[in-house]
């Protein structure tokens, strides 16, 4: 029987020595000694790590190309040169790929055997093999050589000059010329290459060369790229087709050139994009400005580079709504009767120019008034629909505070009948408020219509009206609650001519629901700053017949409220002290001229030279205290101390000679000295003749009283006469001081300074 064994014969891997060994002697009978040993080891090195794993059959192979190839080259072609070509001639030629890290993403990217050779991306694997050898330096010219069929030293200014026209033309997808700038052929070869450039490479190349590093350039470089952007200025300057925006590649260029050239080129710009009635004024604005907001442009003087013209009227208006108060920043300009031909014609339910009247206005070089004056005639005609009122009434908004176009009621009513079911509708708000100025109906008074009334109202009526409509009419809520809005918020329309203001803000203050305070500081935003003629003949409590008015007065600086007091007190200081006091007593009579008394007796307003009548006043409380116990009362105590001597000398006197003769109703007592004593002492009671009844009717009465002996030692010197007088005239204060002088204290201690008792005998001190 026939039998069969399974056999497995395992082929070892070649080891190095033999497969060196085999690569040594082929190349050896290729070459011979053409090639040097140190030469023949690199080249084996490199191909033994390309191709791991040959055959005989492949090392042949190779070596027979790089037999043809050096037959074909001679020595102008390194033989480690040919070697590191036949191996990676697939990779240059067919499928160049480097390694990138850009917007594509990150790995191996198809690239044009340019790049691959400028990136030197043939050396993969075989730059830690060649280290140090001089085959290096020789590599990329000598591969674009072997690429090319030209001479070495010609060569790399092939691939670097296909490899930039690559990047103008877009031939290469992904350029980066920044990469390749520091090989010294580079720029020479960029300068050719641009000026041979196509139109339509023209912006890629500037783009391009706008990303170059100058950092990484040489002088010589640097000279050229100046060059480079010259030629581009002078370029642009020549250009023929319309420009209708100012493009990066023009900021690019423009922002690379020198002053003089800078200004030239947007020169060329501005005369063309002005000149291109294709750009809408809109969009010539917002290019102008994109030019002029560059660095490079911060020193032009515009109108030097922009050139002043007159253009269409409708482009000039978009253009100033584009422009809005910059529009004369650049000589812009159109015919005026033209620009208000177009606006006119504009005019309908929608009007789009509302900014260009608010701009124009102003402008003596345009006459958009005439545009105001014919919505005026519109509107008074009445014949307009609410839609086109709308627009001739915010036209005259633009040039008035108040509606000039004379409407009437019947008018107003169909307008506000046409869009009162929308509120939508953007001339409800104007409408509604039209109405709601001009006609004293009961009319929405949510929120929302509030507001619109307190907003608009003033430009169809005014803020004295409306005063005096909400007086007249407070049921009106409308009304009321827009007006009280105002009033907080100090809305007005600056013309205060309402006579009869302050007589109503007791009636404001009650419809309104606001506080005094708040109408006063309303009355000082609205201008009034004094008494209106008409209201100065008018008494105080006539204008304002609550005193609480006097507090509200006071807590506000305003210069009306000061004028009000004012006038308060110069009618208060004329009335009778019967306003004040009641007969015989010191007790209040609470009339408004007491109560106004109570509040103002500590203010500045009341001043001690000109109390008037209340120096009466004043008299007779002092009387009333000489002949009664001393009253409490803070309003009079206030009076009395701000009152002079001098005002009601002669009444003190009389007080003081009723109290020394010891009239009958006057006696005193301590209360009444501590209440009289300065007024007493003002009228000289401590005169010689007058000593004894001093001593004897006041003193004598008080002497025994401590806070009465602390006034006196206060006043210890105009005392001291009355007091030593008793040593030669017999008094009853003398028994009381003989009793006192041997007490303890500072008053017993202050007798015994002046006086000295010796039993029946008193000396006069000699101090």
């Amino acid at each position: 029987m026939d039998k069969t064994f399974p056999v497995v014969y395992r082929v070892s891997e070649p080891i190095v020595s033999d497969y060196k060994a085999v690569f040594g002697i082929l190349i050896n009978k290729a070459f011979d000694d053409t090639i040097s040993g140190e030469d023949k080891e690199l080249i084996s090195r490199c191909y033994r790590h390309e191709r791991p794993l040959p055959n005989v059959r492949e090392i042949i192979a190779f070596l027979n190309e790089m037999v043809a190839l050096t037959f074909q080259w001679g020595e102008e072609i390194h033989p480690v040169s040919i070697a590191i070509y036949t191996l990676k001639e697939d990779d240059i030629l067919r499928n160049p790929q480097i390694e990138k890290n850009d917007s594509k993403g990150t790995g191996r990217q198809k690239v044009s055997t340019e790049e691959f050779i400028l990136n030197q991306e043939y050396l993969t694997g075989y730059s830690q093999i060649l280290l140090g050898s001089d085959v290096m330096k020789l590599l990329p010219k000598e591969i674009s050589a072997l690429v090319y069929g030209v001479k070495p030293d010609d060569a790399l200014q092939i691939v670097i000059r296909r490899y930039i026209r690559n990047c103008f033309t877009g031939a290469d997808k992904n350029p980066a010329i920044n990469k390749y700038v520091d090989n010294g052929q580079f720029m020479t070869m960029l300068e050719e290459e641009v000026h041979d450039a196509e139109v339509n490479s023209y912006v890629t190349a500037v783009k391009l060369i706008g990303q170059i590093d100058e950092s990484k350039l040489t002088a010589d470089g640097k000279l050229v790229l100046a060059k480079i952007w010259n030629y581009f200025g002078t370029r642009y300057i020549t250009r023929k087709q319309k420009t209708s925006e100012f493009a990066d590649y023009e900021q690019t260029i423009f922002s690379h050139l020198p002053q003089e050239l800078a200004e030239s080129c947007s020169a060329t710009f501005c005369n063309s994009i002005i000149e291109n009635n294709e750009v809408d004024g809109g969009s010539l604005f917002n290019q102008l400005e994109k030019l002029f907001i560059c660095d490079f442009a911060s020193k032009f003087e515009i109108s030097k580079i922009c050139p002043a013209t007159e253009i269409d009227p409708k482009r000039f208006i978009d253009y100033v709504e584009m422009a809005g108060d910059g529009y004369q920043k650049y000589p812009i300009k159109a015919k005026a009767s033209d620009v208000n031909k177009v606006l006119k014609d504009n005019i309908g339910d929608e009007f789009p120019y509302f900014s260009t009247l608010i701009y124009l206005k102003d402008d003596e070089n345009y006459t958009v008034k005439e545009v105001d004056d014919y919505a005026i005639k519109t509107l008074s005609e009445q014949q307009a629909n609410a839609a086109l009122a709308y627009q001739l009434i915010c036209i005259q908004d633009i040039f008035h505070d108040k509606l000039q176009s004379k409407v009437d009621a019947t008018y107003i009513q169909k307008l506000w009948q046409e869009v009162q079911g929308d509120k939508n509708k953007p001339q409800y708000d104007e409408i509604f408020v039209l109405k709601a100025a001009t006609s004293l109906e009961q009319l929405p008074e949510d929120d929302s219509h509030v507001e619109l009334f307190t907003k608009k109202a003033l430009f169809y009526t005014s803020t004295a009206q409306l005063m005096k409509d909400v007086v007249a009419n407070r049921n009106l809520n409308c009304w009321k609650f827009a007006v009280k809005r105002m009033v907080e918020k100090k809305v007005h329309d600056g013309k205060a001519e309402y006579p009869e203001f302050i007589e109503n803000w007791t009636n404001l203050v009650s419809i309104l629901t606001v506080s005094k305070e708040t109408m006063i500081a309303f009355a000082d935003s609205w201008g009034v700053i004094e008494i209106p003629e008409q209201e100065k003949t008018k008494g105080f409590f006539t204008l304002l017949n609550d005193v609480s008015w006097i507090d509200a007065l006071l807590a506000s600086e305003t210069p009306l409220a000061k004028a009000l007091l004012e006038k308060c007190v110069n009618e208060m200081i004329d009335q009778n002290i019967g306003q004040f006091v009641q007969t015989n007593t010191a007790n209040h009579t609470n009339t408004n001229w007491d109560k106004a008394c109570q509040k103002l007796i500590g203010t500045k307003y009341l001043k001690a030279t000109n109390l008037g009548t209340l120096n009466k006043l004043a008299e007779a409380l002092l009387d009333f205290v000489a002949r009664n116990t001393a009253f409490n009362d803070e309003t009079w105590r206030a009076l009395l101390e701000k009152v002079k001597f001098a005002s009601i000398s002669t009444a003190v006197n009389e007080i003081r000679s009723k109290v020394l003769n010891g009239q009958s109703g006057y006696a005193m007592t301590p209360d009444k000295f501590k209440r009289l004593h300065t007024w007493l002492e003002n009228a000289e009671m401590n005169t010689a003749e007058r000593c004894t009844d001093a001593a004897n009717n006041v003193l004598s009465k008080v002497v025994d009283n401590a806070e009465c002996q602390n006034i006196i030692i206060a006043n210890k010197d105009y005392y001291k006469p009355i007091i030593v007088n008793t040593v030669v005239s017999a008094s009853s204060l003398h028994d009381k001081l003989k009793m006192i002088v041997n007490g303890e204290g500072a008053f017993a201690e202050y007798i015994r300074s002046i006086v000295k008792y010796e039993e029946e005998k008193t000396e006069s001190s000699n101090e």
